[in-house]
């Protein structure tokens, strides 16, 4: 008998997150600033840069969405430690649905108003994608960005063809 994943854990929900954590990645770098809404990493390197070159005026649309992703985590811990009745998992919906209205509220947004407002709001809402939807049919996952899931993927792979384990067979397909 198969197991029942659960709609969190899914393949095709990992991947519709995927698409929108790099989208959204795009959206900021071209059209908002030059700053990653969930590459946080991006964003310190970013902050590497201007302190070298003495660009400091930049320093705060570089920090705030880093701030903002640090709140979206802190929301998730909230949301799963006060909002999980009954081991339901309402709570990530219940984020998802925060996010689905941020991007709204974003796609409504003029271009006038200030990239630092925008990528904070999607910074946060990463954040709140990020840490509630962290596993593929149970393996451990990042839906924003691909450099873990790449070295997972390539390990995995390995393993198979070096050992032929049945359940490191399994790992690549679910992730790559």
């Amino acid at each position: 008998m198969q197991k029942k994943i659960n709609f969190h854990d899914r393949l095709g929900t990992a991947m519709f997150l995927t698409f929108i954590g790099g989208f959204l990645d795009a959206y900021c770098v071209i059209l908002r600033g030059g700053v990653f809404a969930s590459a946080q990493t991006g964003n310190i390197v970013f902050i590497g840069v201007d302190i070298a070159t003495n660009q400091w005026s930049q320093l705060p649309e570089k920090i705030m969405p880093i701030i903002a992703f640090g709140i979206g985590v802190i929301i998730v811990q909230l949301a799963r430690r006060h909002f999980n009745t009954a081991r339901l998992n309402i709570w990530r919906l219940w984020l998802l649905a925060l996010q689905i209205i941020v991007l709204i509220i974003v796609g409504f947004l003029s271009t006038a108003v200030p990239n630092m407002i925008v990528t904070t709001m999607l910074s946060m809402s990463m954040a709140t994608q990020l840490a509630s939807y962290s596993t593929v049919n149970g393996y451990p996952y990042a839906n924003t960005f691909t450099t873990g899931n790449y070295r997972k993927l390539v390990e995995n792979c390995y393993l198979f063809i070096a050992t032929k384990e049945k359940n490191t067979n399994k790992k690549p397909s679910i992730l790559g």
